[in-house]
């Protein structure tokens, strides 16, 4: 009876030590709202931390309390992951500035396989070092496992091409002909098999010697009347 009592005690007292990292609880934490890559931004006592998960990685980008983002290349990090079934870490991960040596970085990176990780439940702990703040020259915040969906981008739908008309060549037409001179699609010479055809698409028109030469322009309009749309 008295093993069962303190396997019980020791079960609470392990229930409540994640409760407190988890909730953030020991350390001051909120949300700020939707960062500008998409992420959840997380205040501290200092500082304010927006973290982007997606399947291949994540990223947590550092910023002092006035937005202003700070040198992750001067920074270390660990990010360390709690299934949803378990009180125990269930693993953790460095994470590291992807810049070389002597540049700066806006985030800290870790480049891991999160497909599989549980869509609901799962909770984070992010330690972050080396903060310029004499203040807070560490600190540790949780966060909820959610993947950042990215920015809608929204699609300008483009314009129809403009339709293909064709007709004889007129009177009004002939100067046109004449600077022209040879059909664009067999090099033949305009009026040397009748009236000449006028194709049009836009504001741009081509002669053609016959009807048969026609199907290659509308097989290729760009290529025989240029851009126009």
């Amino acid at each position: 009876m008295h093993v069962s009592l303190l396997k019980t005690l020791a079960t609470l007292v392990s229930a409540l030590a994640l409760s407190l990292v988890l909730t953030g609880a020991s350390h001051g934490q909120d949300s700020a709202g939707v960062g500008p890559h998409g992420g959840v931004v997380h205040m501290t006592k200092g500082h304010q931390f927006e973290v982007v998960f997606n399947p291949a990685g994540f990223k947590v980008y550092p910023q002092g309390m006035d937005g202003k983002p700070l040198d992750a290349a001067k920074l270390e990090g660990k990010a360390t992951f709690y299934h949803p079934n378990s009180p125990e870490p269930w693993f953790s991960r460095p994470l590291g500035a992807s810049v070389g040596a002597g540049r700066s970085s806006a985030s800290l990176d870790c480049p891991i396989n999160l497909s599989k990780a549980p869509s609901q439940g799962a909770k984070v702990v992010f330690e972050i070092s080396g903060l310029p703040d004499r203040d807070e020259a560490a600190a540790s915040f949780t966060v909820p496992f959610i993947l950042t969906q990215p920015p809608a981008v929204a699609v300008v739908p483009r314009p129809a091409p403009a339709a293909i008309t064709y007709a004889k060549a007129a009177r009004a037409d002939q100067p046109a002909v004449n600077a022209q001179k040879v059909c664009k699609v067999s090099g033949e010479s305009l009026g040397s098999m009748g009236v000449p055809l006028k194709v049009t698409r836009g504001d741009g028109s081509v002669f053609l010697c016959c009807r048969s030469c026609l199907a290659k322009v509308t097989a290729n309009p760009d290529h025989y009347l240029g851009g126009v749309r």
